[in-house]
């Protein structure tokens, strides 16, 4: 079994105030009580576009390859 989760903040200029750990802390609280799930990459990146001004193609993350488990127990 494998998952994989991306967690997008978008900050908005009525976000004038930074108040710390504490608010991305209650934000990801919030959202695990609201959890989406999505067949396919492709299917969440739809979602997040039509909700969010984020741009993926700007996502490193999303850029990158993931790297199995089982190419480092060679290197053990």
């Amino acid at each position: 079994m494998q998952a994989s989760v991306l967690a997008i903040r978008e900050v908005t200029p009525e976000y004038y105030m930074p108040l710390g750990v504490w608010v991305v802390r209650q934000a990801m609280t919030n959202a695990l009580k609201n959890v989406k799930t999505f067949a396919s990459l492709n299917s969440a990146k739809t979602y997040i576009q039509r909700l969010t001004n984020f741009d993926l193609r700007k996502s490193r993350l999303l850029k990158t390859q993931q790297t199995l488990l089982y190419k480092f127990l060679g290197k053990i």
